[in-house]
């Protein structure tokens, strides 16, 4: 059976409505946890794909990474412009005009620079990424970054747990998929 985008992002957003409606009878949690871990489990049921060639999510990332990458070189050229300007004026004696599309063209090539080596390093698809412990990975960086918002303890596990649980889904999914007959 071929298991793809659509499959896995609606067996994640189903998996979450059932935990949630789960988690609302038996033990009631803030409405805003339960949306961060629902968005979690989902992100992580599409997440091992990134692997994939020509996948959505990894389509999805390398435009983000570009942006967010972009927008950062642009804002430090914006804050530290008088200092990058005296430095290229000492070996490019070029107008103001010159300066700064020089470090947008320098920015832009940094940024696609960074997607081209990300997608040349990626691995293999359903390698390393579509395994258990890339899930613990994902839950272990979930929880970071409850720690850096300052998120109760529990709350941060209860996110990262609902985070795994989206990306092993993704796995089983892909388990059964190889195993049950159907359309490649």
């Amino acid at each position: 059976m071929k298991t793809g985008f659509k499959l896995h992002l609606f067996l994640g957003i189903l998996a979450a409505l059932f935990l949630n409606l789960l988690i609302y009878v038996t033990a009631s949690q803030p409405p805003l946890l339960l949306l961060a871990a629902s968005l979690t489990f989902v992100l992580g049921s599409i997440l091992p794909d990134i692997d994939a060639p020509f996948s959505f999510i990894r389509r999805a990332f390398s435009g983000l990474l570009f942006l967010s990458l972009l927008l950062a070189l642009l804002a430090v050229i914006f804050i530290y412009y008088p200092y990058l300007s005296a430095l290229l004026v000492q070996y490019v004696s070029l107008g103001t005009i010159a300066h700064i599309a020089l470090l947008i063209l320098l920015a832009l090539f940094i940024s696609a620079g960074a997607v081209l080596f990300m997608n040349i390093i990626m691995p293999f698809h359903r390698g390393v990424i579509h395994g258990f412990i890339a899930s613990f990975l994902y839950a272990a960086s979930l929880a970071f970054l409850a720690y850096l918002f300052s998120l109760p303890l529990y709350q941060g596990l209860f996110i990262a747990v609902a985070g795994m649980l989206g990306y092993q889904l993704h796995i089983i999914v892909d388990i059964f998929g190889s195993i049950l007959p159907g359309r490649r």
